[in-house]
């Protein structure tokens, strides 16, 4: 299916065809988000290592899209985070294209901070600091929207 073919009279997808869907939301609250019928979409690639890298694909249609989150900077408040999920139709030849350049990602380090509640690691740092030799990361999850987990570890101290 070509990119300029619209199949408008899909009940699932056709809401996402002519110009994808993009949300925007602050962590922790998701109140901008998808139409249900996004929920309807199979997802077909998952290349994310750090943020989601997805393609999707209508059951009915088979129409490709893709999807990814982003957390852009340059936002007039410094201190704000925001969240941009965005859906966009792609071709079938892009599709390949990007699973053939995008290998399916289940690599993280122990290192990698996770989600305790969802086990994700789709997480950004909200907050950071350090009293004495104690360094703190406060993180929230960008998936289920759990807020202030922590990180931290000891500098130590070094004797000569």
């Amino acid at each position: 299916m070509l990119l300029g073919d619209l199949v408008n009279d899909c009940a699932i997808c056709s809401i996402f065809q002519k110009e994808g869907w993009e949300t925007e939301n602050q962590p922790g609250d998701f109140s901008d988000h998808f139409p249900d019928s996004f929920q309807r979409l199979i997802e077909v690639h998952d290349a994310g290592y750090a943020v989601p890298n997805k393609i999707y694909q209508c059951p009915d249609c088979q129409r490709y899209f893709h999807y990814t989150r982003t957390t852009p900077g340059g936002s007039l408040n410094a201190t704000q985070t925001y969240i941009v999920d965005r859906l966009a139709p792609i071709s079938e030849n892009e599709a390949r294209e990007r699973q053939r350049a995008n290998p399916e990602s289940t690599h993280h380090t122990s290192n990698d901070p996770r989600c305790p509640r969802c086990k994700s690691y789709n997480v950004a740092k909200l907050d950071s600091g350090a009293i004495g030799g104690e360094v703190f990361i406060s993180y929230g999850c960008l998936d289920c929207g759990h807020e202030d987990f922590l990180d931290e570890y000891s500098l130590g101290t070094w004797f000569f």
